[in-house]
C-alpha cells in the first residue's frame, strides 16, 4: 500500500470505495433485493431499480460515483500536501532553532571578546596607574592620561544602561574616581591645566546625547548633569593631550 501512487491509494480509500459502490450499484441491487423483507427496502427498492434501469438513472449514478472518486483523489492529494507542508514547517522550525542557537553562540563570543577587551583595558590602566604612582614623571603622567581618556569614554557610554538609583550611585562613584585620577595626573604636568580641567563654569550640551531611562525626576536630572560634566571634561582632556603632543583619534 505504501508503494502505491496517490491516485491508486485514493481509489481504495473509504471515500473511493463509496464511489465505486455507486458505479457498481446496478450489479449490487440484486444484493439489496435479498433484504427486501425489510419494509423500507421493499417499498423503495423497486422504484430505485426502475430508475437505475433507465438511461437517466444510470447516468446519475455514474456521475455521482465519479464525483465521489474525484473527491477522494483530491482529498488524498491535499492530505499529502499538508503533510509535506508540515515537514517543511518542521524543517523551518528546526532551522530557526539552529539559527537561534547560532545567534546565542555569537552573542556569547561577543560577550567573551568584550570581557577580554575590558580585562586588557583594566590591565593597561592598572599598569599605567602603578607606574605613575611609583614615578610621577611627565612621561608616566601622559601614559596614565591616555588610559584615563579611554576609561572615561567607557564610563560615559555605560550611562545609557542606567535604569535604577543603585546603578546611578555606582556610576557616579566611578565618575568621581576618574575625575580625581585625571586631576592628579594633570597636576604632575601643569598645575594650571589641572585646575582648568577640575573647575567647570558653564557646561555645554553633551557631544553625545544621552537617552535617560530613569523615571525619578531628581535621579534623571542628576544623571544628566553628571553626564554633561563628564563629557565636558573628556573634551578638555582631548584638548590638553593635543597640547602635550599626544595624538587623539
Amino acid at each position: 500500500m505504501q508503494n502505491l501512487p496517490k491516485w491508486a491509494k485514493a481509489l481504495v480509500s473509504p471515500t473511493g470505495l463509496f464511489g465505486w459502490f455507486f458505479l457498481l450499484f446496478l450489479s449490487t441491487r440484486h444484493l439489496l433485493q435479498l433484504v427486501s423483507e425489510v419494509d423500507y427496502v421493499a417499498t423503495y427498492l423497486p422504484s430505485v431499480a426502475k430508475l437505475l434501469d433507465s438511461g437517466a438513472g444510470f447516468a446519475a449514478a455514474f456521475i455521482v460515483g465519479c464525483a465521489i472518486i474525484g473527491f477522494a483523489i483530491f482529498r488524498s492529494s491535499r492530505v499529502n500536501e499538508t503533510g509535506s507542508s508540515g515537514d517543511g514547517g518542521l524543517a523551518a522550525r528546526r532551522e530557526d532553532r539552529l539559527s537561534h542557537k547560532q545567534r546565542l553562540r555569537e552573542l556569547e563570543l561577543l560577550t567573551e571578546q568584550s570581557a577580554t577587551r575590558q580585562a586588557d583595558d583594566d590591565l593597561k590602566f592598572g599598569f599605567a596607574k602603578a607606574t605613575f604612582q611609583r614615578s610621577p614623571s611627565r612621561e608616566n603622567a601622559l601614559l596614565l592620561l591616555t588610559q584615563l581618556r579611554r576609561k572615561g569614554v567607557a564610563i560615559r557610554n555605560d550611562a545609557s544602561g542606567i535604569q535604577f538609583t543603585g546603578q546611578l550611585d555606582g556610576w557616579a562613584s566611578r565618575v568621581d574616581a576618574w575625575r580625581q585620577e585625571a586631576i592628579k595626573a594633570l597636576a604632575a604636568i601643569d598645575r594650571a591645566d589641572s585646575d582648568w580641567f577640575a573647575i567647570l563654569d558653564i557646561v555645554p550640551p553633551a557631544r553625545v546625547p544621552l537617552h535617560v531611562r530613569l523615571t525619578g525626576e531628581f535621579d534623571a536630572h542628576s544623571l544628566q548633569s553628571l553626564y554633561g560634566q563628564l563629557d565636558c571634561r573628556l573634551d578638555r582632556l582631548d584638548r590638553l593631550l593635543r597640547k602635550y603632543g599626544v595624538g587623539v583619534s
